[in-house]
């Protein structure tokens, strides 16, 4: 039986043409296993890679697009309750990803671990409330520190000075 041909325009990477086989399945009457060979005098072959390729990306992007949205949905839960402790547990079970993941996916897209998030989100709101005039105590207290010596040695960690040098400079 001669082989027939086959033509697809595809609308990314144009006209495709196949040669079609078809053999008798074993042990299967009436059953016949039709094959697609890309022609290669024709550019077929090449324009089947670059389909390929197309289809590798895009899957990619997707994956991209789903690690970028789940790391958003931890950020925004750290915005909301930074005030609290939050455990990587509660962190990895809202994102539906293992902690290790997590841990990577956040740190590939955010540039540092939830946790050093977590700070920076604590240290940010005591400035603010700092800035409004309230007393150091009363801010440690508010956005999750145990005690002022705890706002105060990782307010310095993060911006380089105490609370009060902060006000005192006025930033």
């Amino acid at each position: 039986m001669p082989s027939a041909v086959k033509v697809f325009l595809h609308p990314r990477v144009g006209r495709l043409v196949f040669d079609v086989e078809s053999l008798a399945v074993e042990g299967g009457p009436g059953m016949r296993a039709r094959f697609y060979l890309p022609r290669s005098r024709d550019g077929t072959r090449g324009r089947v890679a670059q389909l390929l390729d197309l289809h590798r990306r895009n899957a990619r992007n997707g994956r991209r697009r789903a690690v970028r949205e789940t790391v958003r949905k931890v950020k925004d839960h750290i915005d909301r309750c930074y005030a609290r402790e939050i455990p990587l547990d509660e962190l990895a079970a809202l994102a539906d990803l293992d902690k290790f993941r997590l841990l990577r996916a956040f740190a590939s897209e955010v540039g540092f671990p939830p946790h050093a998030y977590h700070l920076l989100v604590r240290i940010f709101h005591a400035r603010r409330l700092l800035s409004a005039g309230e007393g150091a105590a009363e801010v440690a207290l508010t956005v999750g520190f145990t005690d002022q010596s705890h706002l105060i040695r990782q307010f310095r960690r993060v911006e380089g000075m105490t609370p009060a040098a902060y006000l005192r400079d006025g930033l």
